[in-house]
């Protein structure tokens, strides 16, 4: 049995919600931890079949309540008094903190303690920080004129050997104290006094005394865990270190953190397998600590750990401080009792200021003294951490001396400890607060130290040493860009193969050195996806000082040749001695040294444009807008002689330009060029062959005979020495953009930077009733907009939603203090009323729902005058038991996966064998029931949960699952809900719009729209979400807090109304008061709706622990040590812990008591009293509670009269209302990304504007015909463009239509055609911003009533959505954005050379033509084109473009005439292969090619997942 405290002489906890109204009876809760579930008892009187409603002080005692009775109450004050008179006057607890020696035996002398003591310098004294009234102050996110106080008179010190615990809500200023110390705030923000051994903050090297172990797990997921605790040592640790010491160093920081046995895995993130999460907190604390320091800062270093592993961490920092002299201030989110005495001194802070500093063991009395205490079968840290914000729930004085967190900051200031605290801090202004100062005090900070350990050269040596280990882990990209060297290399090799030295052969080089050209940039464009990855760790490492800003980018510079040298290596020779390019030594080598440096500038230029975007978005379509321009203007799509006088400047300062005239001059310098008969001009046509004047009497000349003068006609004049400056040029250029992104990466840090999160919102106004209470029935009626409250820091501000008229009084519980979850009311002299006025939306049919029995009590005075708690008002008082849950029940469950093995026989071999992850596993719930699955990491838990939710995509699963007594199908889904651990959410949505969207699509017709609207907001209501329901939710790290996004994923599977919820470890990640939360609000869920829940929890406190009906435990290998009832406080497990000799001590955790059995090794006491070994598994197997349990699983668990429920349809709603509700979501998602959307349509329009004017009002001469054609050209290449730039977006939203889609939201064909039509608009906007400006500015032929504009227009749109859909199709069926944007780009360049512009139909080898044929850009380009040539004559004015063909009669040349090559447009066609007749054939091949993609996306949607579980 549970060993009571013997000073708790009461029956009576004094953890109750004691009634403010005397003649109120007073509630005691036992089975949910005494927590204000007066609720539930109204409830379950109501439900009673022996109640009797006549007669108040009647009730019937339930299962779960126990009512006293009026005649009682005073006898139960007066107990509860006694207790508050009986422990007057004490400061301490006997039984908290527990001693050190019990929690950690034999510490002194232990290995590591030993170590400690052998490395700890000689005059080490630590560290002693004086911290005098810190304020901190910042502008208000939103509202700039608004100024926070993150920090508010803060007071305080730490000193050597001292643990210090800092508890407290989010947003209460725990980070911005942790930022205050490791020297990250900003000086001109802070007010105060802040010393370090008496010295002030010294910016420089203050860091090096500090380790700073941060929330986040960021790390580089290429290195293995042995290799990141390597190169934080070798940056972080001190220079004398020899590496033999660093190697011990690394091992024992590994031992320590029970990592050794994964020292060579691979840290991974989500694309590459790596470590769990759990393993990753360890990193991150072993990171942290392994230089050693003089001061360690830890912010939640335990969070996602069991208790067991916490413990031993902690444990270990414990003795790192005790005898390495070094202070220590940690901030845990759900300590266990163990863990909090481990600590010597307690702060708690809410809203920046501090609520108590002192002593740990004289929290606990302080907290009595203001009449709050703390239960003994209760972790003092749950009550340190809830007793500010709940106060009601810990005074045994009513009301309580404080009720707002100021009132308790006021308590603490004029407490005896403030005092004392405030005269050491007087006593001591040196900021030495310690009674033994040493004499002789080290301080490093004080030495003349530089701000690193190492200079700048190491750093580039280590950072350069971590670079090439994650080049050579990342075989994808090596075999990425050798397989495209390759590829492209014998591509265009074959493709212009042998090239000879004549007209077409002239011509086709310029194709060739352009399109080798681009081949380069776009291989190292992907660079902006890559970088953007390495960013976020770069960040995070320099916040820390792991290094200089210049060492990182050195390195990063020096890795990243390899790649670019590899691939120049392959594709260059390639293609250069296929295509015949010059066969000289000095040239070649030329041609490869030029390649190289483009890669290196397009590498520079894309680095470039990460470091200076904010988002991966932003920086895609910044890279691609500068590049299209560049391209445009580099001489060959618009040669220099084309290019108008407003826009030359473009053609200098593109870097483009001087490769494509580097390439240029290389290749055709001091070459001669002939003719081949076909290519003398002019041709042999009989008109032709007229004599002069009339013909040109036979005559025919070679055009080009030289290299210069084809160079000429693209503006490229000059000499051959001019390559040689190129480099230099080029060599400019990577310097100016290395230089832009070394100052981005240096001073600018966008993670820090967060998106607004607020929604234009509605300017409905809501009338709002208010009256006093004696003037109710004359009351005025006032109009006014209920504006949501935006405090970033605090999720529970009091926002009420009400109907169009309701009646609240001035003193309304949504705005007192005393007002909690539960509704209940605490304090005096409070009469309140809260009336609905009945209008039509408030009698609607909803109020017969069984979904209002998710609602809050509602407060209504009784005849007497006195409260009482009802239901919300209904017309009928239905019983909840009509809507109920499931029988769940699981028999003999195994799981076991395939994975690879070292081979005993062959160690260089891989064998493939199964492991065992889940073992004959049984277990059922009930309707109502709330079942824990519980377990040390490694046993299992989740994965029990994913087999039982039927969410396993791999693996194998043996035994039975039974739902209601029969095993799953495909309707299942209908019923089960599973809120998965991470929360997955779409990021554009609104909290309310994101419930309310799951509710449209999961709720079946029957249930109407105002039905809907007012179960949505009740679950709102419930999670405390109604101060947020306006905000989007955004991404993690930019958006709601976890705890938000936690409660909000509840939200969203609550609204589908299901009979079995699944929840794994919805308080990961929260602090207690967030986690208790969430769990009530479950608790709710099972409770009051009669619903299955089964819950994967980690670290549940007391008050959690309660909410639970039955334990599945299970151990390591995934085994059962214990299934069956906790029962009331815990006692039915704690009773089986105790017969097996395992005995709870007061102020422990029954749940990390129980998880004790899940031990290797665990000793208990025997019947003799001496210690022996548990098999918990063999003994639970041989208790009369397996029996038992095993008795109800193989009787008759459902009863007879229980109905199941069936189905026709996998899905609740029709897919038009799926299809619907995805319109909407899709289409609001896209008007919230502005800068996607605005930065695409000012691409378009700066696009158009400059293609427009570049080629403005065209006339009919020769180069005009060829600016035509080059015009329609690029502006199909920059639809590809814009197209590239949807994949990131598309990828992110998939993840979430893999967790909706999985759980029976709507049908996957909804979405996908949903999404591809609410796009449409956002395309036809984009193309259209850029077709028409540019069509018309450019003058391009408008045709008889303009038909030809509106059919290029046509073409236009119906080739932005066949570029659309390709993008689509890669983002849905390739695994991340990276490889799905690498191949968009591979595609675009096949598209580009195979499309007819770059090499004309005619001269494609015979081989190849199948290529052009299958080219989809070929045919939007000749309809265009030959849509645009149709009926044109094109002139040579002045002989502008002609040919002067000299005029020789009998060898005397008599006369010069001029030829002119282009007088026809549809002539002209028929030289790049273009047909008139092919017109409308072109449409069908788009649309061909538009259904294609569409179907390979729809086959994508529905069979492609890239999340296996």
């Amino acid at each position: 049995m549970v060993k009571q405290d013997p000073r708790d002489k009461s029956s009576y906890s004094p953890n109750l919600s004691i009634p403010i109204n005397n003649q109120e009876e007073p509630t005691l809760n036992n089975n949910n931890n005494n927590n204000n579930n007066n609720n539930n008892n109204n409830n379950n009187n109501n439900n009673n079949n022996n109640n009797n409603n006549n007669n108040n002080n009647n009730n019937k005692n339930n299962n779960n309540n126990n009512i006293k009775h009026k005649d009682e109450e005073n006898d139960f004050e007066d107990s509860i008094y006694q207790i508050a008179k009986e422990h007057e006057g004490e400061e301490d607890d006997e039984y908290f903190p527990i001693p050190l020696d019990e929690l950690m035996p034999n510490h002194e002398n232990d290995e590591l303690t030993k170590k400690i003591k052998q490395t700890r310098p000689e005059d080490k004294t630590g560290l002693y920080v004086y911290c005098r009234n810190a304020t901190y102050t910042v502008k208000h996110r939103e509202n700039k004129k608004v100024k926070i106080k993150l920090l508010d008179d803060v007071s305080f010190f730490l000193r050597p050997k001292q643990m210090t615990l800092i508890l407290g809500t989010p947003g209460c200023g725990k980070s911005t104290i942790f930022q205050m110390l490791a020297g990250q705030l900003k000086d001109k923000h802070f007010e105060g006094e802040l010393l370090f051994n008496g010295h002030p903050i010294n910016h420089k090297n203050h860091h090096r005394d500090i380790s700073y172990v941060t929330q986040d797990d960021i790390h580089v997921p290429t290195l293995t865990v042995k290799e990141t605790f390597r190169f934080a040592l070798d940056c972080l640790g001190k220079k004398e270190l020899t590496r033999e010491e660093k190697q011990v160093s690394v091992d024992n920081c590994m031992k320590l953190l029970g990592l050794k046995h994964a020292e060579n895995t691979l840290v991974g993130d989500n694309f590459i397998r790596g470590i769990s999460g759990g393993q990753k907190k360890r990193v991150t604390i072993g990171v942290g600590v392994i230089k050693g320091s003089n001061l360690l800062l830890m912010d939640e270093p335990t969070s996602g750990l069991d208790s067991s592993t916490s413990f031993e961490i902690l444990s270990d920092v414990k003795k790192f401080v005790t005898y390495g002299y070094s202070p220590a201030l940690i901030t845990l989110l759900q300590p266990s009792v163990q863990l909090t005495s481990l600590f010597d001194n307690l702060m708690i802070m809410s809203k920046g200021k501090i609520c108590y500093f002192g002593p740990m063991n004289r929290a606990l009395g302080y907290f009595k003294k203001l009449g709050f205490a703390c239960p003994s079968h209760n972790n003092p840290a749950e009550f340190f951490q809830e007793v500010v914000d709940a106060p009601e729930r810990y005074s045994f004085i009513h009301p309580p001396k404080c009720k707002t967190s100021d009132d308790f900051v006021k308590a603490y200031r004029e407490s005896d400890i403030y005092l004392e605290l405030m005269e050491k801090m007087d006593a001591n202004k040196d900021g030495i607060v310690d009674d033994n100062k040493p004499k002789v005090l080290v301080d490093s900070t004080a030495k003349e130290l530089g701000m690193y350990p190492h200079g700048i050269g190491y750093q580039t040596k280590i950072c350069l040493k971590r670079g090439f280990i994650m080049i050579s882990r990342n075989y994808y990209n090596f075999a990425t860009r050798v397989f495209k060297g390759i590829f492209f290399g014998l591509l265009l090799g074959t493709l212009y193969w042998r090239i000879g030295h004549n007209q077409s052969g002239g011509m086709e080089r310029f194709g060739l050195l352009f399109f080798i050209m681009t081949t380069i940039i776009f291989s190292s464009f992907a660079a902006v996806n890559s970088f953007f990855g390495e960013r976020k760790v770069f960040y995070s490492q320099k916040a820390l000082h792991y290094y200089k800003t210049g060492a990182y980018f050195i390195s990063s510079i020096i890795c990243d040749i390899p790649a670019g040298l590899i691939e120049v290596a392959f594709f260059g020779p390639i293609v250069y001695w296929l295509a015949n390019l010059r066969p000289v030594f000095i040239r070649f080598v030329y041609f490869m040294i030029l390649l190289f440096i483009t890669d290196n500038l397009s590498l520079s230029f894309a680095k470039m444009c990460a470091a200076i975007s904010p988002t991966i978005e932003i920086a895609n379509v910044t890279a691609s807008v500068i590049l299209s321009i560049w391209l445009l203007f580099s001489g060959f799509t618009a040669p220099k002689n084309d290019i108008g006088g407003w826009w030359i400047w473009l053609y200098y300062i593109s870097p483009y330009t001087w490769i494509f005239q580097g390439l240029s001059i290389n290749e055709f310098t001091y070459q001669a060029y002939g003719c081949k008969d076909s290519e003398l001009i002019p041709p042999r046509t009989p008109q032709n062959l007229l004599p002069y004047p009339e013909g040109f009497g036979g005559n025919q000349v070679c055009q080009y005979t030289s290299g210069e003068q084809i160079m000429d006609a693209f503006g490229i004049n000059n000499p051959d020495y001019f390559k040689w400056i190129v480099y230099a040029i080029l060599g400019a250029y990577i310097v100016f953009f290395y230089s832009v992104c070394f100052f981005a990466l240096k001073y600018l840090n966008f993670e820090d930077k967060k998106s607004k999160l607020a929604v234009k919102k509605l300017k409905k106004k809501k009338k709002v009733i208010v009256c006093k209470e004696d003037e109710e029935p004359n009351c005025k009626v006032t109009t006014e907009a209920l504006e949501r409250v935006s405090d970033d820091n605090d999720d529970n501000a009091d926002i009420s939603n009400y109907d169009d008229d309701t009646v609240i009084d001035m003193k309304s519980p949504l705005t007192s203090p005393n007002y909690n979850n539960n509704n209940n009311l605490s304090g005096s002299g409070n009469n309140i009323k809260r009336r609905k006025v009945k209008t039509p939306s408030t009698l609607s049919p909803m109020v017969n729902s069984p979904l209002t029995n998710l609602s809050p009590m509602v407060n209504t005075p009784s005849k007497n005058g006195n409260h009482s708690k009802q239901k919300p008002i209904s017309t009928s008082q239905k019983d909840i038991s009509s809507e109920t849950g499931s029988y769940l029940q699981f028999k003999k469950l195994c799981y076991a996966v395939d994975v690879k093995a070292d081979d005993p026989d062959n160690p260089k071999k891989k064998k493939s064998q199964r492991l065992q992850l889940l073992t004959d596993i049984d277990g059922y719930v009930k309707p109502g029931q709330m079942l824990a699955l519980m377990g040390p990491s490694g046993a299992g838990k989740s994965t029990l949960l994913d087999v039982l939710a039927q969410r396993k995509t791999g693996g194998h699963i043996t035994g039975e699952i039974l739902i209601n007594g029969k095993p799953p199908s495909e309707f299942t889904n209908r019923i089960r809900a599973y809120v998965e651990q991470m929360d997955v959410l779409p990021p554009t949505q609104t909290v309310r719009e994101a419930i309310a969207f799951s509710a449209r699509c999961r709720l079946p017709p029957e249930v109407t729209k105002e039905e809907r609207e007012i179960f949505v907001d009740k679950i709102v209501e419930v999670l405390s979400l109604s101060s947020i329901k306006d905000l989007k939710i955004g991404v993690l790290g930019n958006g709601l807090s976890v705890s938000q996004r936690k409660r909000v994923n509840i939200g969203v599977e609550l609204a589908s109304n299901p009979e079995i919820l699944f929840l794994d470890e919805p308080t990961s990640g929260l602090d207690s008061g967030d986690a208790f939360k969430v769990i009530d609000v479950v608790n709710k869920i099972a409770k009051v709706m009669n619903r299955t829940v089964i819950c994967t929890v980690h670290q549940p406190s007391a008050a959690i622990f309660e909410f639970f009906d039955q334990l599945l435990l299970l151990k390591k290998g995934g085994e059962t040590i214990y299934f069956g009832p906790l029962g009331n406080q815990s006692s039915v497990i704690l009773d089986y812990c105790d017969k097996l000799g395992m005995h709870i001590k007061p102020h422990i955790n029954p749940a990390d008591f129980v998880m004790t059995l899940a031990d290797e090794g665990k000793m208990v006491e025997g019947p003799n009293g001496e210690q022996e070994h548990l098999d918990a598994k063999k003994a639970y197997f041989e208790s009369n509670i397996c029996k038992k349990e095993y008795e109800i699983m193989e009787g008759q668990l459902i009863p007879d009269d229980f109905v199941v429920k069936t189905y026709d349809s996998r899905f609740a709603s029709s897919w038009m209302t799926q299809f619907r509700a995805l319109c909407m979501r899709s289409w609001l998602s896209r008007l919230r990304r502005p800068a996607i959307f605005v930065s695409n349509c000012l691409r378009s329009i700066l696009l158009a504007v400059l293609l427009g004017t570049l080629f403005v009002r065209m006339d009919y001469e020769q180069k005009d015909a060829r600016s035509r054609v080059s015009l329609l050209f690029f502006s199909f290449l920059f639809a590809g463009m814009v197209a590239i730039g949807n994949i990131p977006t598309t990828v992110l939203e998939r993840g979430v239509f893999y967790r909706e889609v999985t759980a029976g939201f709507y049908h996957s064909t909804a979405y996908m055609i949903s999404y591809v039509l609410t796009s449409y608009p956002f395309i036809l906007s984009t193309g259209i911003l850029y077709i028409i400006p540019t069509f018309w500015i450019a003058g391009l032929d408008s045709g008889r009533h303009s038909s030809k504009f509106w059919y290029c227009l046509f073409i236009f749109i119906i080739t932005y959505i066949m570029y659309d859909a390709f993008a689509l199709c890669l983002a849905v069926c390739l695994p991340n954005e990276v490889m799905a944007s690498t191949i968009c780009g591979i595609g675009l360049s096949l598209a580009t050379l195979f499309g007819g512009f770059v090499i004309a139909r005619p001269n494609y080898p015979s081989a190849y033509y199948w290529c052009h044929y299958l080219d989809w850009l070929r045919y939007p380009l000749e309809a265009s084109c030959t849509n645009e040539f149709t009926g044109l004559t094109f002139v040579c004015t002045n002989n502008k473009g002609a040919v002067p063909i000299p005029i020789i009669e009998n060898g005397v040349q008599i006369a010069i005439k001029y030829y002119c090559p282009i007088t026809n447009g549809d002539d002209f066609m028929l030289t790049y292969g273009f047909h008139k007749f092919m017109r409308y054939i072109d449409i069908a091949a788009i649309f061909g090619y538009i259904f294609i993609f569409v179907g390979l996306s729809f086959w994508g949607f529905k069979k492609v997942r890239w999340l296996n579980r």
